[in-house]
């Protein structure tokens, strides 16, 4: 069986639910601007060549974490959909302690997979000096280091060690964090009017509340993304209940839509009125700068 290629960094099964009726989604990616606001399946978005395949010297490709993520994400599906059917009915379910477990491992995971978040960590933290200064610190007791030493380390080599690091990291311990979401309330939030929806971006989780660099335990910090778009899952302040409510105003919509197209490179939604509404700045300035 061959290695699967398009790793998508949001499950598909969360992306079907921001299609229209025909199964579709619009998109647009701030990257390629000239390409604009394009129809597609979940299967088109929201995905990049081999995100979390390790890389060997020789080019080849370890697909293992994919496959992980793939098994991770048919539990999560299998939790999340009957919550997100329950809820559209106007049901509040039973969220009991598995059922809650499992939503906190698929939000955290979510949180640290996307590229948005991988990039900018790996870019930081992964540099060419630090690289560099491991290599000579190594080379007077271990040859390979002393062979990178003389031979100078690539941009291709970098790359390569800053994709791999990012993916170890992916396959971290997550305790602490698991211990702080815990112990906030977990909450599902849908939007009470059906002319009104959420836009699923790449970088899909917002942090809300104090506008200070405050630990993520504290009460003040309120983590939210959409499940569907109708429906928002999030934990926020203190207490480890679980909260059912409306969203009634439309402000509060448009609002979480202007955050998610900020933050995140690419967008999707089931209408393309509201990937319009959002993007069309950033293509007309697009357009500008190649008229210029």
């Amino acid at each position: 069986m061959p290695s699967p290629r398009r790793h998508h960094f949001i499950p598909q099964f969360i992306i079907r639910e921001f299609t229209d009726p025909d199964g579709y989604v619009w998109k647009y990616d701030k990257n390629k601007p000239q390409h604009g606001i394009e129809r597609c399946t979940p299967k088109g978005v929201h995905w990049e060549r081999h995100l979390y395949s390790n890389v060997a010297p020789d080019g080849k490709k370890d697909p293992r974490l994919e496959l992980a993520l793939a098994r991770a994400e048919s539990k999560w599906s299998s939790t999340l959909k009957p919550i997100i059917d329950a809820i559209r009915a106007g049901v509040s379910p039973e969220i009991g302690n598995a059922t809650r477990a499992t939503i906190t491992e698929y939000f955290y995971n979510q949180y640290r997979r996307v590229p948005d978040r991988i990039t900018t960590a790996a870019t930081k933290f992964v540099t060419q000096g630090r690289l560099q200064a491991l290599v000579d610190r190594r080379a007077a007791t271990d040859p390979m280091f002393a062979s990178l030493q003389e031979d100078g380390l690539s941009n291709e080599m970098v790359a390569r060690i800053r994709k791999n690091a990012a993916n170890i990291a992916l396959m971290g311990d997550w305790e602490a964090v698991r211990l702080v979401l815990n112990k906030k309330s977990l909450f599902f939030a849908r939007i009470s009017s059906p002319n009104c929806s959420f836009v699923l971006g790449s970088n899909p989780i917002g942090r809300f509340g104090d506008p200070g660099d405050r630990h993520l335990a504290h009460p003040s910090i309120e983590l939210s993304m959409p499940i569907a778009s109708d429906i928002a899952l999030g934990f926020t302040s203190d207490g480890g209940d679980a909260h059912f409510y409306p969203v009634e105003h439309r402000e509060v919509v448009r609002s979480q839509n202007l955050s998610m197209f900020d933050r995140s490179s690419a967008v999707c939604s089931r209408s393309r009125e509201l990937i319009e509404s959002l993007a069309g700045p950033h293509i007309r300035q697009h357009k500008a700068a190649k008229q210029t």
